[in-house]
């Protein structure tokens, strides 16, 4: 009987997949500082929830974000989910008119 060595086929792909986690973790992205008011860059390992994050055009997107504003027209931001799930897809966003939420808030 023959027992194949399997440890070597599966830790080829768990290496690959760390050295590409850490090559995306060290990308860069522009976060607001919020003691001088003006952006710096930091590294996506680095981002934390509530920190804002000014992305530009055919920047790749650090994580889950919340579209606050667009300099597009009618707030419109496409955004390609071909690193998300392997589809060369363009999905359409609408930021969430930061100022009419904040107008709404007041009323109520």
């Amino acid at each position: 009987m023959v027992c194949p060595n399997l440890q070597g086929r599966t830790e080829f792909p768990i290496q690959k997949r760390r050295q590409s986690d850490r090559e995306l973790n060290a990308r860069r992205a522009q976060v607001l500082d919020p003691l001088t008011g003006t952006f710096t860059e930091r590294t996506w390992q680095n981002i934390r929830v509530g920190d804002v994050v000014r992305l530009e055009n055919n920047s790749f997107i650090p994580a889950d974000l919340i579209l606050l504003s667009s300099s597009e027209p009618e707030g419109l931001c496409s955004i390609e989910t071909s690193n998300l799930d392997g589809f060369v897809q363009t999905v359409s966003w609408h930021d969430i008119n930061i100022a009419n939420l904040c107008l709404s808030a007041r009323r109520t």
